[in-house]
């Protein structure tokens, strides 16, 4: 576009990044989804790692025109409109199963594979959460900007609904660009970037008016858009937050919240002197940001062929377990059940390395384990290892037993482990301060299980 200021008394206050990234090239494509057009543009070589970027509510595709640019040195971008948005097409009524499809539907249309990685600005965020959650299998990882869920008891704040209400329509050009607004509402100091948008926001109606660039009764139309808990604890893949530090529609205890539910560890930075509008606040800041945590979580992907694994290696090492007693795994269950792997305890300690099936569970999409040596209900899968003081004539006297139990391991840490031909690994202490065995459940080391 023109620089719409260039040699006014303005021009000086727009930096020259800004500009090299508007003016830079990108590509418009369509792809129909249940009878819509779907609109999205690209940027960059298609022979690098992909990157999906969706707005948030009644923003579009233009919203990432100064930050898709800036990525294009490490990724092919996609940046889309949702329908009722920018220049997708608009529909008689809105859900989020249908906002999914249209994700899937731009990933496969930009020819991005399964390690694609989904950036979404606030209710886009939301959107990706719950298509993330329809098709495990089809994102490489999420990264959520200043959007999450809200803490039951966390008051909502007072302010303006969105949407509902006669469409507006402005005589010119000039007025409707005055009177473009952030929703929420928030201040700007980056008025260029306000000034960018606002014209990138309107189109010309019959008879010469404008209006802007959404359906005023998407909010109103939309089903399955309310944010859940268990949007956040299904999650599969690899997360990560980028948030304004003054953001009131992303507070902290909406950070720790949302932290609560999603399963495993989650990279996150917050902005400093950036509100809910993120990388219109603070751009470069949350580029750099965007940079680090896409780099950090990448490598907790699905394996080098797109798929998800169903193995992983697990070893469980006993820390100085008592002499005298001997060890083993349990394999099966009841009257089946084998003692499998007898090891007698020396002066070192005792490690049993295996391998587990590993699949999504039927409920909360954490993961589930399988095969011969677990046991226990779903969600509460564990490990027995027998316990059996040692004979010189005979087996040992088997005594008791220890649960070394599954459910925090995590599905980045499944996929770090296959991916990277690397093991899960436990570690409790055997022996209890009076020389005895440990028995029952006992509590792990190091927080559990971690990727050796």
């Amino acid at each position: 576009m023109a620089r719409w200021d260039r040699g006014g008394t303005e021009s000086s206050s727009v930096p020259d990044w800004f500009w090299a990234a508007v003016e830079t090239p990108s590509e418009e494509h369509a792809v129909e989804v249940e009878d819509c057009d779907v609109v999205f543009r690209t940027w960059g070589d298609t022979a690098k790692p992909p990157m999906l970027l969706i707005h948030g509510m009644n923003a579009h595709s233009r919203w990432w025109d100064f930050i898709a640019p800036q990525l294009t040195d490490e990724y092919r971008l996609a940046a889309m409109d949702l329908t009722g948005m920018g220049d997708s097409d608009y529909r008689y009524g809105y859900d989020a199963d249908t906002y999914g499809k249209e994700i899937v539907a731009v990933c496969d249309a930009a020819g991005f594979a399964t390690d694609v990685i989904v950036v979404g600005h606030s209710f886009g965020g939301m959107m990706a959460a719950k298509a993330a959650n329809i098709y495990p299998d089809r994102f490489g990882s999420l990264i959520l900007v200043d959007s999450g869920i809200r803490h039951p008891d966390e008051p909502v704040p007072d302010g303006p609904m969105m949407g509902g209400g006669r469409a507006k329509a402005y005589p010119d050009r000039a007025t409707a660009e005055a009177r473009f607004r952030l929703f929420p509402p928030q201040p700007c100091a980056n008025e260029y970037i306000l000034t960018y948008i606002a014209k990138q926001s309107l189109m010309r109606l019959d008879g010469g008016a404008w209006a802007w660039k959404f359906d005023e009764e998407l909010p109103l139309t939309l089903k399955g858009g309310e944010r859940q808990p268990e949007d956040y604890t299904g999650l599969t893949l690899p997360v990560g937050i980028i948030y304004g530090e003054n953001s009131s529609s992303f507070t902290k205890s909406t950070l720790d919240y949302t932290l609560e539910l999603i399963p495993g560890d989650v990279e996150v930075a917050g902005i400093d002197d950036a509100q809910h509008h993120v990388f219109l606040d603070q751009p470069l800041a949350f580029i750099a940001a965007l940079r680090r945590i896409a780099a950090t979580i990448a490598p907790a992907k699905r394996l080098a062929n797109g798929t998800m694994p169903d193995q992983v290696r697990l070893r469980i090492v006993l820390i100085e377990p008592p002499a005298g007693y001997a060890f083993c795994l349990q394999s099966g269950k009841g009257a089946k059940a084998e003692r499998v792997d007898y090891v007698e305890a020396a002066d070192e300690d005792i490690a049993f390395e295996f391998e587990v099936a590993v699949r999504k569970a039927k409920r909360g999409g954490l993961p589930d384990f399988g095969g011969p040596l677990v046991q226990g209900p779903p969600g509460g899968r564990f490990i027995y290892i027998c316990v059996g003081r040692c004979s010189m004539i005979a087996e040992p006297h088997w005594a008791g037993r220890v649960k070394v139990a599954l459910k925090t391991i995590t599905w980045p840490a499944v996929r770090r482990a296959a991916s990277e031909d690397r093991v899960l690994e436990a570690r409790y202490v055997a022996s209890r301060e009076n020389g005895q065995p440990a028995f029952a459940s006992v509590k792990l080391l190091d927080d559990g299980w971690s990727v050796r």
